[in-house]
């Protein structure tokens, strides 16, 4: 059991790559080519992150994908599409009520048995982590859909960075790093380390500046492939003398890229969580978080 963060960060690459030489991806890949059409991919905190990236992997195979709550999955009685879900434990209550409630449900989880109808994509943990937050199994889910495609992993150098004193973060984003983004949104809320707001970089440029101007917040800003937006927008944010963490990969290929990111910003959240002494292993939350996970009875 890993239960330090600095622990887990070095042994990342090690701990991952040993999971999926016990993992069965050949079982998972076959699953995967079962589906052939339109998908709703999804999960919840540190799992919907997977369900961003497992979209993008289906949009490159012309299949369309969508990224939805498991909220509105459940909300949508006309809802016939095949869904992709992702759960670490696979126990939880909203992933329960999907998988009996629709039909054509795959579940890419750890959870050994079945409990329902789902088609289960089953991987393996080495060195389980002790965490409020999902840190390896996210990574792993994403190593295997990458796998999947047929691209080889690659885990980036470690960067220090220099984090200015913030209250509120705000995230500027785009198709290419969207997996990244919702990646450290989650952490940062559910670590509670931040208030965090996330900007789609062309919607920044239509009124959303505003706050970013008046107020003096950190920027955490995503860079896959550097456009003449993200020149604009840089110069900008830089000229008025913005707290600017510019997290960016030297990787062509947007599918890695986005993969490459969200580990940079693992390397981030760890270093922003010291600074702010919170331990990501032991996260004091909220007193009702346990009782509204466990008792969330009735209809939706």
């Amino acid at each position: 059991m890993r239960n330090n963060m600095q622990d887990i960060l070095i042994h990342l690459e090690k701990d991952i790559t040993e999971s999926l030489e016990q993992t069965n991806l050949n079982e998972i890949f076959e699953k995967l080519n079962q589906i052939k059409s339109p998908i709703i991919c999804s999960g919840v905190g540190g799992s919907m992150p997977c369900a961003v990236f497992a979209s993008k992997i289906f949009q490159e195979k012309n299949y369309i994908s969508y990224t939805l709550e498991l909220l509105e999955i459940l909300q949508n009685p006309n809802q016939k599409l095949p869904i992709l879900l992702f759960s670490h434990s696979g126990k939880n209550y909203g992933i329960k009520k999907v998988i009996k409630n629709k039909e054509n449900t795959y579940l890419m989880t750890t959870r050994k048995s079945k409990i329902d109808k789902e088609i289960t994509l089953k991987y393996q943990e080495n060195k389980k982590e002790k965490s409020f937050i999902s840190i390896k199994s996210t990574l792993i889910s994403m190593s295997i859909l990458l796998m999947y495609t047929k691209r080889k992993l690659k885990f980036p150098k470690q960067i220090r960075y220099n984090i200015p004193e913030f209250q509120t973060i705000e995230i500027l984003k785009d198709a290419n790093t969207k997996t990244a983004a919702t990646y450290l949104e989650s952490t940062f809320i559910e670590a509670n380390i931040a208030p965090v707001i996330v900007h789609d970089k062309y919607s920044f440029c239509h009124g959303r500046t505003t706050s970013t101007y008046y107020q003096d917040n950190l920027i955490i800003y995503l860079i896959s492939k550097k456009t003449a937006l993200d020149e604009n927008l840089l110069n900008a944010l830089q000229k008025y003398q913005k707290k600017i963490i510019i997290l960016d990969v030297n990787e062509q290929d947007p599918v890695l890229a986005d993969f490459e990111l969200t580990i940079q910003g693992l390397t981030l959240l760890i270093q922003i969580a010291e600074q702010k002494k919170i331990d990501l292993c032991n996260i004091n939350y909220a007193p009702f978080a346990s009782e509204l996970y466990h008792n969330q009875l009735g209809e939706f």
